[in-house]
């Protein structure tokens, strides 16, 4: 009985200590799970912590009485904790943060571990670039930079203006995607995707303005380049705002520029050939690209496959390159001799002396004729001859349909535009479809490409027809077809719209012609609106021309048949005090001008406005005459005065009058009125940093001694000069360019006012240095020069006058070159020697195999006048004289 007891007394404590143990240990392990490392007060721990804030107070979610807690960091460089468990950030990084846990005995219970992050925020952001200029399509690298460069944040780019500049968020990278300003704004944020508006983000930003300049440049030919844009630049590239200049800064002239169809691609020719290895720079729209000639030694030719019209004798297109790929075909010389391999039963091929080309003639359709070309060159690196060879397959067709596309055209006068090669088709003035009311002798101009990518023009179109002949007619010689002379006539009859309907081939296209009314006067203008003149008693009639301007509606300059009427309208100043002349006066003045002068007594004056009303045209305008009654004859300083700014030398058909700017140094009173013309003014004239003389660069300068000291105190230069020139006479016009002139008044000289014993009168020690610029432009139309034949017999010219009579076509608009065109000289090389003076052009003798090459013909041109204007043309193009 007791065993029984005992063992059951064994089960139940047994029992019972399973119990107790299955309650308690859940509970243990329990806790062990729940205690973490968290934020002071219980709040889940920070994992991310920033370098310069105050410490961040950790602790344990659950501490037990007795035990002792030890915290620590696994590197106290970056991050350090005090005995409470305050953390504090001291450097970027990664760092482990440990509480450690032992009984009151010291024993070790458990360790809680805390892995933080430690950042470093910037304390500023620099976009790393000032304000730029990108061309469309162009990129540019944005380096953002941090401070401290050790900083965490991330930084992030935006654009303002996305439809202008696009920007890479993470790289910087700004690409230029359409025309206008945009403002990139880099951020320096806490993470890439914080916000951007947080007070704690530094920003900085910059600003980019886009221009659609050129993207890239490629040569082609040996006086041709391609400019690349991004969008159609068709309407707004022009030969005026193109500026192409050689290594030396010698800007070169553009002869020409076309675009393609879309506009984006433009092709310049110059009017002289490259240099071989020359830089040349083209600059356009505030963006500039340089490209290095190539115009070297043929490499290579092509001959181009080709489909055309059965029977009829078709250029081939045969060009030749250099190593550069250049097509260099305009330098080869013996193109004639080039060899031809096909089968003669389909074909000929032949050489067209007139055009200078090879042709094609196919006998009959459909037919393809395999044709390969030899041309033959003497290598002299080599010392032996060495061929290049070409071949392509020509197809013939029945017909080929005639296309017409890219069609301008434009309405001028035929007195003043005799063919097409007077139309400056890039010229906005060259550019009209309105026809005057009383129009006589208009023409229709047309430039345009066919299929093959030539030039037509109106004489090659097939009929031109009116499409309303009670507002405009159309005149044309109907069996002139592809005669180059044919012209084209455009008559109006009223007011209104019509359209010519002008048909080549299958294209027709419909001409808008606007006929205008009767051209009236409808703007007036002065070169001067307001004129201040001084009656001091030391001025001798002191004046001022007044230029009048009247444009008609189509912003014509009008004909002045009368002089202008004048009528003072207001003001003290009588005609015994201010005169005026017109041209019924002075015949020095044109019908358009009108002068004033001070020719009255101080004394019987008073200081005050007058208003003139000035009438031309039957429209008047206004001009305020400031009269000053000097009362005060002390000179306080001193200044220089002109009477124009600008010269346009251009010599009018029947001018006669000098064109010429007077440069006056005064003496003024403390209140700014005229006192005085300074006597001993030392005035100089310079021209792109030369001092000049009368007679330099075209000009005549009077009223300078040869100290050059203004003897009566004004200066005269003259850049046009036409005054006494007579009939069959040149008349000299001034260089092209900015002069400057340079006025010197000696402070210790001073100014002399009156004459020894003159109670008004004295020296007053005033002086300085005083400067006025003068730009010269010459509007008058050049003639132009092309090359009818590049080669000729001996029979047909024997010296260089009859080359240039024979092989050249010169031409101005409005001008007869038998008549009022004359060639005096040109420079020019035979063999190795150049030739410049008049007597060459009979005098250098010529033999089969020569070459005449020119580089620049000078040519009398007639004014109706009878006075000769004379013109130095640049042109570089050879005649080859053959047996």
């Amino acid at each position: 009985m007791r065993k029984n007891f005992f063992k059951k007394k064994l089960a139940t404590t047994v029992a019972l200590a399973m119990v107790v143990a299955s309650l308690a240990v859940p509970s243990s392990a329990q806790a062990a799970v729940a205690t973490k490392i968290v934020k002071q007060g219980g709040a889940k721990a920070p994992t991310v912590l920033y370098v310069g804030t105050k410490g961040t107070d950790y602790g344990l979610s659950k501490v037990v009485k007795g035990n002792k807690y030890t915290w620590t960091t696994s590197n106290a460089a970056i991050a350090t904790v005090n005995k409470a468990g305050v953390v504090t950030a001291k450097a970027p990084g990664v760092v482990t943060v440990k509480c450690t846990a032992r009984d009151s005995k010291g024993k070790w219970l458990k360790a809680f571990t805390q892995k933080l992050t430690i950042n470093l925020r910037a304390t500023s952001i620099n976009v790393g670039a000032e304000d730029f200029e990108l061309a469309m399509g162009e990129v540019k690298d944005l380096n953002a930079v941090k401070t401290p460069a050790k900083s965490t944040d991330s930084v992030r780019y935006y654009s303002d203006n996305t439809k202008v500049a696009t920007v890479d968020a993470k790289s910087g990278v700004v690409k230029a995607v359409g025309v206008g300003e945009a403002t990139i704004t880099v951020y320096s944020k806490a993470t890439y995707k914080s916000a951007t508006n947080s007070k704690y983000n530094k920003t900085d930003s910059v600003k980019v303005t886009v221009k659609d300049g050129i993207q890239a440049v490629k040569q082609t030919t040996t006086n041709k380049f391609e400019l690349t844009f991004a969008t159609d630049q068709s309407e707004k590239l022009t030969k005026d705002n193109l500026t192409l200049t050689d290594a030396d800064g010698i800007k070169q002239v553009v002869k020409d520029i076309s675009f393609s169809t879309d506009g984006k691609v433009a092709t310049v020719e110059a009017y002289l050939d490259f240099t071989d290895g020359t830089v040349y720079k083209a600059a356009y729209a505030s963006t500039e690209k340089s490209f290095t000639a190539s115009v070297g030694a043929v490499a290579s030719i092509v001959l181009g496959a080709k489909t055309v019209q059965y029977d009829k004798a078709t250029d081939l297109d045969l060009k030749a390159f250099d190593k550069n790929g250049v097509d260099v075909s305009s330098k080869v010389d013996d193109w004639d001799d080039v060899e031809f391999d096909y089968d003669d039963d389909l074909a000929n091929i032949d050489w067209d002396d007139e055009d200078d080309v090879w042709q094609i003639n196919v006998y009959d359709y459909p037919k393809t004729v395999n044709v390969k070309a030899t041309y033959t060159v003497y290598d002299d690196n080599k010392d032996a001859e060495v061929e290049f060879t070409s071949s392509a397959v020509i197809k013939s067709v029945k017909e080929i349909a005639n296309l017409a596309s890219s069609i301008n055209y434009t309405v001028l006068d035929g007195k003043d535009y005799n063919d097409n090669d007077d139309v400056d088709w890039d010229k906005k003035e060259d550019i009209s479809t309105t026809l005057p009311a009383e129009a006589e002798n208009y023409r229709l101009f047309i430039k345009a490409k066919d299929q093959n990518d030539d030039d037509i023009y109106e004489y090659n179109f097939d009929s031109f027809e009116s499409s309303d002949e009670d507002i405009l007619t159309v005149s044309y010689d109907e069996n002139g077809k592809d005669e180059e002379d044919t012209a084209v006539y455009v008559d109006p009859v009223k007011a209104g719209t019509a359209y010519v309907k002008a048909k080549y081939g299958n294209t027709t296209k419909l001409l808008k012609v606007t006929v205008g009314s009767k051209a009236k006067s409808t703007k007036i203008s002065v070169n001067e609106s307001t004129i201040s003149l001084s009656d001091s008693k030391y001025l001798d009639d002191e004046s001022f021309v007044v230029d009048v301007t009247v444009k008609d509606q189509y912003d014509n300059e009008m004909d002045y048949d009368d002089p202008v009427e004048v009528n003072h309208k207001s003001g003290d100043s009588d005609s015994t005090v201010l005169k005026v002349e017109d041209s019924g006066d002075d015949s020095s003045l044109d019908n358009n001008q009108v002068r004033f002068t001070m020719v009255g007594d101080a004394d019987k004056n008073s200081d005050g406005s007058n208003t003139f009303e000035l009438k031309l045209k039957d429209k008047t305008i206004k001009v305020t005459v400031k009269v000053a009654d000097v009362k005060d004859f002390k000179v306080t300083k001193v200044g220089l005065e002109k009477s124009a700014s600008e010269l346009d030398v251009k010599a009018g058909e029947k001018a006669s009058a000098d064109k010429n700017v007077k440069y006056t140094v005064y003496g003024y009173n403390k209140a700014g009125e005229k006192v005085t013309v300074v006597k001993n003014a030392k005035v100089t004239f310079t021209f792109d940093g030369d001092s000049i003389k009368d007679g330099d660069k075209g000009t005549k300068i009077e009223g300078v001694d040869s100290s050059n000291v203004a003897t009566n105190g004004v200066v005269t230069l003259t850049a046009l000069q036409l005054a006494g020139v007579a009939t069959g006479e040149v008349a000299t016009q001034a260089s092209v360019g900015t002069f400057k002139v340079k006025a010197v008044v000696d402070k210790e000289a001073g100014v002399k006012v009156g004459i020894t014993g003159d109670p008004d009168g004295g020296t007053y020690k005033v002086g300085g240095t005083y400067t006025a610029s003068l730009k010269v432009t010459n509007s008058q139309t050049k003639p132009t020069i092309t090359l009818d034949k590049k080669s000729l017999s001996l029979d047909d010219a024997d010296d260089v006058a009859e080359v240039i009579d024979q092989a050249l076509k010169i031409k101005c608009v409005g001008k007869s070159t038998d008549d009022d065109l004359e060639v005096v000289k040109a420079e020019f090389v035979v063999g190795s020697k150049t030739y410049k003076e008049v007597e060459n052009l009979t005098n250098v003798e010529l033999k089969a195999g020569s070459t005449v090459r020119f580089k620049s013909i000078t040519i009398n041109e007639k004014l109706d006048s009878g006075v000769l204007v004379q013109h130095k043309v640049d042109f570089t193009k050879s005649v080859k004289i053959t047996e």
